[in-house]
């Protein structure tokens, strides 16, 4: 029989519930504008810099309220962003319990992900280690021939 799970209490903090608010378009926008920034035929290129000017400007303005908050600005971009996605999906505000799952979720995910982005590293460290080589017998393989002819 497995022992009963104990229920912790639900996150509570009114001032990272306002910075959720209050940053939810921000969050949004840096998206937008770095969908526009890698997306090679983007009819947004005259404006580059400045959506690279703007990108830098809406972080700033997460970061600052991050420092407010003693967060990572990055982690409260992430929490920001998956309480917007739950709001949008659900129509209402998330409570924090339920960005927290989301963000246990996403942090799952991500950690699988980057495993398999260092194993499909090393399998191109390896290759071009065999490429190396290649490339040191065919050096060698010349330098002997080149070596004959005098």
């Amino acid at each position: 029989m497995k022992p009963a799970r104990m229920q912790l209490p639900a996150p509570v903090d009114p001032d990272l519930e306002r910075a959720i608010a209050e940053l939810a378009f921000t969050v949004r926008r840096i998206r937008d504008v770095e969908s526009m920034l890698i997306d090679p035929n983007s009819k947004h290129y005259p404006r580059l810099m400045q959506m690279i000017h703007e990108r830098a400007d809406l972080w700033q303005e997460v970061a600052n309220r991050a420092e407010k908050l003693n967060l990572p600005t990055r982690a409260l971009g992430l929490i920001v962003e998956e309480a917007d996605r739950l709001r949008k999906r659900r129509g209402r505000k998330a409570p924090l319990a339920d960005v927290l799952r989301a963000v246990e979720v996403l942090q799952e995910q991500v950690a699988r992900d980057r495993q398999e982005a260092a194993v499909e590293l090393r399998i191109m460290q390896l290759a071009d280690g065999r490429a190396q080589q290649r490339v040191d017998a065919a050096a060698g393989a010349r330098t002997y021939l080149e070596a004959c002819r005098a």
